[in-house]
C-alpha cells in the first residue's frame, strides 16, 4: 500500500514537471518571437528618414537640417561655413541692368556666388573665385550692383590684381596714384609716403576693391544714379562726362569701354536672371491691407472667431496699402 502511494506521488511529480516543461516551452517561444519583431521593427525605422541627428558644436546642440535658404537661428555648427547660412542683402532698386538686384536675399551667399561662377568662362574661375567673395562683400557695404562692380573690374584688369596700365593704374579696379590718394583722405585709410609703399597699398586686393566700389559709388551719386553715366566717367574721368553733358553731347554713345562692361554684366548675371525667371517673387500678385481704424477692426474680429469674413475688407475700415506689391 505503501509502495503504491509512492508510485503515484512519483507519477503525480513527473506530471507537474512535465507540465512546467511545457510552459517553459511555450514561454521560450513567446520571448523569441517578441525578440524577433523588435529586430524587424527596429530594422524598419532604421530604413525610415527621420532626419539629421543632432549636430554638436561647442556645448550648444543644434537640432535639425541646417536650411541653405540664407535664414538661420542659433549657433553656426563649425563645419559650416558662413556663406552656406547667410545671404546677401542688397536694397539696390535699380542696377546696370533690368531685373531685381534685391532678390538675392533669397538665397544663400554661397548659392549666389555659385550663380556668378557658373555664368563666367571656365579659365576665368580661378581668378575670380579668388576675389568674388571680397568684391561681393565690399559692394554689399556701399549698396552698389555688385554685377555691375564685377563687370567693371572685368574690365579694367580682366581679375589680374597685378594688372598696370599705360598711365599707371594698378590692380583689379585699375586705381590711379593720383585717386588712390584722394580716395584714401576721403576713407580715412593711412595713405604711406614712400612710392614703394603706395605702390603695395593699391596693389592690396582689399583695399583696390574698396576703393574702386567706393570710386564707382560717389560717381553714381554725382550722376544722379545714372549708370551709364558713372561707368563712362570711371574710365574717361568725371570731368570729361560733365563737360559733354554741359555741351549737349552725347555720353556713352559708341563708347567701346561701356560696350564691354555691359557685356561683362550680361555675361555675369545670366545664371542668376534665368533662376529668377523660374520662381515667382515673395508675395508676387498678393496686395496688402492696412487698417484703418484698429479699435474697430479688432471688434470685428471679435465678432468672428472663425476669421474675418471676405466681405469685411470691402468695408471701410479696412483700404488697400499705398505699397501693393505685384
Amino acid at each position: 500500500m505503501y509502495l503504491i502511494s509512492v508510485m503515484r506521488e512519483i507519477d503525480i511529480s513527473n506530471q507537474e514537471i512535465s507540465i512546467d516543461d511545457t510552459r517553459l516551452a511555450h514561454l521560450s517561444k513567446e520571448i523569441i518571437s517578441v525578440f524577433v519583431l523588435l529586430l524587424l521593427i527596429f530594422s524598419f525605422i532604421g530604413t525610415v528618414d527621420l532626419g539629421p541627428s543632432p549636430i554638436e558644436m561647442n556645448n550648444d546642440i543644434v537640432i535639425g537640417p541646417i536650411p541653405d535658404d540664407g535664414h538661420y537661428f542659433g549657433p553656426l555648427p563649425s563645419e559650416y561655413d558662413q556663406a552656406s547660412v547667410h545671404h546677401y542683402d542688397f536694397k539696390v532698386k535699380s542696377g546696370f541692368g533690368s531685373f531685381d538686384i534685391w532678390r538675392s536675399n533669397e538665397f544663400s551667399q554661397r548659392d549666389f556666388q555659385a550663380f556668378i561662377l557658373r555664368s563666367i568662362p571656365k579659365k576665368l574661375k580661378p581668378r575670380v573665385e579668388k576675389y568674388l567673395p571680397i568684391a561681393l562683400q565690399v559692394a554689399h557695404k556701399y549698396q552698389v550692383d555688385p554685377f555691375w562692380v564685377l563687370a567693371v573690374m572685368w574690365t579694367e584688369s580682366h581679375f589680374n590684381e597685378t594688372a598696370k596700365s599705360h598711365v599707371k593704374a594698378r590692380g583689379l579696379m585699375q586705381i590711379m596714384p593720383g585717386t588712390s590718394k584722394y580716395l584714401a583722405e576721403i576713407l580715412d585709410l593711412d595713405f604711406p609716403r614712400s612710392r614703394r609703399q603706395r605702390i603695395s597699398f593699391i596693389l592690396n586686393v582689399h583695399t583696390n576693391i574698396e576703393m574702386g566700389v567706393f570710386y564707382l559709388k560717389k560717381l553714381l551719386k554725382m550722376f544722379k544714379g545714372n549708370h551709364v553715366y558713372a561707368t563712362v566717367a570711371y574710365n574717361m574721368g568725371p570731368g570729361w562726362v560733365l563737360k559733354r553733358l554741359k555741351e549737349k553731347k552725347g555720353v556713352g554713345v559708341k563708347n567701346k569701354y561701356l560696350v564691354k562692361v555691359r557685356k561683362a554684366y550680361k555675361d555675369l548675371s545670366q545664371v542668376f536672371k534665368d533662376v529668377l525667371n523660374t520662381r515667382n517673387a515673395p508675395y508676387e500678385n498678393t496686395l496688402v491691407y492696412r487698417f484703418r481704424d484698429e479699435a474697430e477692426v479688432q471688434k470685428k474680429y471679435e465678432l468672428f472667431p472663425n476669421g474675418i469674413p471676405v466681405d469685411v475688407a470691402s468695408n471701410d475700415n479696412l483700404r488697400v496699402s499705398d505699397h501693393i506689391i505685384l
